[in-house]
């Protein structure tokens, strides 16, 4: 889950959460897609999260710099797949 994504210039900061629904401890990658104004993709940013409980969530930050085209069209950001590393 994706709770804050901040633009400023050509760096994006978000946050979010990611729950561990599986029965045994996961590390994981969150990825962060980056939407224009028609919802097309201009980046995905990603982040690992260390190992997460069972049953549990995990904070996670990322802040990563963008390419200036994409940083000029970039409106949102969604959440996309949480994968098991």
């Amino acid at each position: 889950m994706v709770a804050g994504c901040l633009l400023k210039g050509t760096d994006l900061t978000a946050n979010g959460t990611v729950t561990n629904d599986s029965p045994i401890p996961h590390g994981y990658r969150a990825h962060i897609l980056v939407v224009d104004e028609r919802g097309a993709t201009v980046a995905d940013v990603s982040t690992d999260v260390g190992s997460v409980p069972p049953g549990r969530s995990a904070p996670w930050t990322v802040t990563q710099p963008m390419d200036p085209t994409g940083s000029r069209r970039a409106v949102a950001c969604k959440a996309g797949p949480a994968e098991p590393v």
